[in-house]
């Protein structure tokens, strides 16, 4: 793994052109939304397709972490410069050093500068993965979205492919243009973590642990996290919040001091894993994703999932959605209450996440890139 902060100096030791037969496929990645999640999922593509020659033009959002989760994959990180004008400025200049066969754009902004700068065609494929679409999110005005949906439905027409992370996502690109194919791409975990372990729930031992996990954010929910723990507390419950990973300000310090929920701050992810197995059970709150992560690291590590009921949860287990704090906090007591209502649990989120797997994704993957034909399931 290389990084730079200038992209002449890792992108220019391979040569331009397309790639010749026998040659590895060249895939740039543009993912200006660097951060936890997008850096996950993006890190789990590359996993499932190490035959081919992945470069990432990358933003810093603040987390310092996203490059860990590559591990000791052999990957080029370029760091885009502050600036959007900046930005894709050296989006385009990077594909034309590199000459990408397929160009990744991921999230809003990627998504953008990535077809702005160069145009799909039968020699280099824009492949465009949302991680959620921005019109999807609920702390936008009206007229904000509206506008995010005429950018999004502009910038389709130079798509060669949409690789969707969830089924709403491929109905929203198909919404958007259905002349562009969109194909379901699953989430997954890396190998060594995508058993699923149906077998496994963790015994109550000191009282209800209930977790959440991700940003300190409107988006990750982190306030209705902490009024589901109030109402907890009033019905006398004996439970222990916490919230794994996150970085408090002033004004939800003291929501989360109100609301006696421990916040761990950001940790590696192998202590993150660890605070999560601990876990009775893990609530996701988000108010938008495109299909979290999180969800799949719970089940497989054997914990319990109750979830706030999203457009982006659609097809997964109702009986465990709810869409008010209250409602989520009697669903969160009820499946606490015994190991079989726990085990039930995990067996139903297993079996709705069965396609959530590697070898699924590395078959899409290759598809949406333009290795295997599209029928090819």
């Amino acid at each position: 793994m290389t990084t730079s902060t200038n992209e002449s100096e890792s992108l220019t030791d391979r040569e331009t052109g397309g790639a010749p037969p026998g040659a590895r496929l060249r895939v740039l990645h543009v993912v200006e939304s660097f951060a936890s999640g997008v850096a996950q999922a993006v890190a789990d593509y590359v996993r499932s397709t190490p035959e081919l020659s992945h470069s990432l033009l990358v933003g810093d959002r603040g987390y310092s972490g996203a490059y860990d989760i590559f591990g000791n994959q052999n990957v080029d990180f370029v760091q885009l410069p502050k600036g959007r004008v900046a930005q894709l400025r050296a989006t385009r200049n990077a594909i034309r050093q590199l000459q990408p066969d397929v160009i990744h754009a991921h999230s809003s902004l990627g998504g953008a500068y990535a077809r702005l700068v160069s145009r799909a065609r039968s020699k280099r494929r824009i492949v465009y993965t949302p991680h959620c679409y921005s019109f999807e999110r609920e702390d936008l005005h009206w007229l904000a979205k509206k506008l995010a949906v005429v950018a999004e439905w502009v910038l389709a027409r130079n798509t060669t492919v949409v690789a969707a992370c969830s089924e709403r996502e491929v109905g929203l690109a198909n919404r958007l243009n259905a002349a562009r194919p969109a194909l379901y791409v699953p989430n997954t975990l890396p190998p060594a973590t995508a058993e699923r372990n149906g077998g496994h729930t963790p015994e109550i031992n000191t009282g209800l642990v209930v977790s959440g996990m991700g940003r300190i954010s409107p988006q990750k929910g982190f306030e209705f996290f902490c009024s589901v723990a109030r109402i907890c507390q009033r019905r006398s419950i004996d439970a222990t919040f916490q919230w794994i990973g996150g970085e408090l300000d002033s004004r939800t310090c003291d929501i989360a001091a109100s609301s006696a929920v421990e916040v761990t701050g950001w940790m590696p992810n192998s202590r993150a894993v660890v605070a999560l197995k601990k876990s009775t059970v893990y609530l996701h709150t988000a108010g938008w994703e495109g299909f979290p992560i999180a969800i799949l690291e719970a089940n497989a590590n054997g914990v319990p999932v109750v979830a706030r009921q999203i457009p982006a949860l659609e097809g997964m287990p109702e009986s465990y959605q709810r869409r008010t704090e209250v409602e989520i906090a009697e669903l969160v007591i009820a499946t606490s209450k015994s190991y079989e209502s726990r085990r039930r649990n995990i067996q139903t989120w297993s079996d709705h996440l069965s396609e959530n797997n590697p070898a699924i994704q590395r078959r899409r993957l290759l598809q949406a890139y333009g290795e295997t034909p599209m029928n090819d399931n």
